[in-house]
């Protein structure tokens, strides 16, 4: 069950999360009616898309009660959502401004943005954790389950002995987290970096971050593991990365790999986004550092990188290309 403070984006949560409830506060309902009349210019079609919205989302109108706590909140409307999501026991607030939803007294107050909602929708299935505003909000991650889709195309912002060092740094404090401001002062970085950093995190899922309390937690399926383990795991997603199964149908053929090509192979893969030679060179670094720990490449000759003799054997001998293409979470 999800209370929804806004219909954007409606028709793809309805096809892709048919077993949640949405709600949706009627003020905000009546936006979205009015968004439409203005977007639409066929009255027959306008008629059916507001149909298709009532029969899709349970509309609110809100109790006296309702009405009456939301007053003691800084923001009326934004107090009305949170007192109809408690009135509901609903799961989470999903919104485009989830910046309203950082009240200290909220401390459980789960919030998902509306274009995060279906992949986060499905990794929590794969978690099959229940979550409820009664409940413990620290999120049970599953080193078994990825948004596979997300990695297709990720570009990896940081060498992985900034991700590991800041991931070590997480570890420490097992399940309680660190708070954004002080993970920033152990990194010893600039904001930016850290939100770069915390991002290449999530993305291989080695960390969490909490929106509602601005806490990261590290994965607690690695917080006994060693460099070993987590350098496996990560391998087994590195392989699903687009530049990464180019590299490898590459290798495949010439038996080696040289930087530049590489680099070529980031420009092409990324051939949409207009990319500057220093930051081909970047993303360059960046992905070679990864595949190095993850045991996918090794370094023989000066520019040269071949697969590991024992990975090969092991994993590529044969049908080589077909062991990277596997299924997929289509989001």
């Amino acid at each position: 069950m999800i209370y929804l403070n806004n219909l954007r984006n409606y028709f793809n949560l309805s096809k892709k999360t048919e077993d949640i409830d949405f709600w949706v506060a009627k003020p905000n309902f009546n936006k979205a009616i009015e968004y439409l009349k203005l977007s639409q210019k066929s009255s027959a079609k306008l008629e059916l898309i507001i149909a298709q919205l009532s029969s899709l989302f349970c509309v609110v109108d809100g109790t006296t009660e309702i009405f009456k706590n939301a007053l003691h909140y800084e923001d009326f409307e934004t107090g009305f959502e949170i007192e109809c999501l408690f009135l509901l026991n609903a799961d989470a607030i999903v919104t485009q401004n989830p910046e309203k939803y950082s009240y200290k007294d909220q401390k459980q107050l789960l919030v998902w943005s509306v274009d995060d909602l279906i992949s986060r929708y499905l990794l929590n299935k794969s978690f099959a954790v229940e979550y409820r505003f009664q409940e413990n909000k620290y999120h049970q991650l599953s080193i078994q389950s990825i948004e596979y889709e997300r990695l297709l195309k990720y570009k990896i912002r940081n060498t992985i002995s900034i991700v590991m060092d800041a991931l070590t740094i997480l570890k420490s404090y097992g399940y309680c987290g660190v708070g954004f401001d002080d993970f920033k002062t152990r990194l010893y970085k600039s904001e930016n970096t850290v939100r770069s950093i915390i991002s290449d995190l999530e993305h291989f899922n080695l960390a969490y971050r909490d929106r509602s309390n601005s806490r990261i937690y590290a994965n607690k399926n690695l917080l006994d593991t060693g460099k070993k383990d987590i350098a496996e795991y990560i391998s087994s997603l590195l392989k699903k990365h687009l530049v990464v199964q180019e590299i490898y149908k590459y290798i495949e053929e010439k038996k080696y790999i040289t930087s530049s090509r590489v680099e070529e192979i980031i420009k092409q893969v990324f051939s949409c986004e207009n990319i500057s030679n220093k930051t081909q060179k970047d993303y360059r670094t960046r992905f070679i550092s990864w595949l190095k720990f993850a045991e996918l490449l090794e370094n023989r000759q000066k520019n040269f990188y071949f697969i590991p003799s024992q990975e090969y054997s092991n994993k590529y001998q044969s049908h080589f290309y077909q062991q990277l293409e596997l299924p997929l979470l289509v989001v």
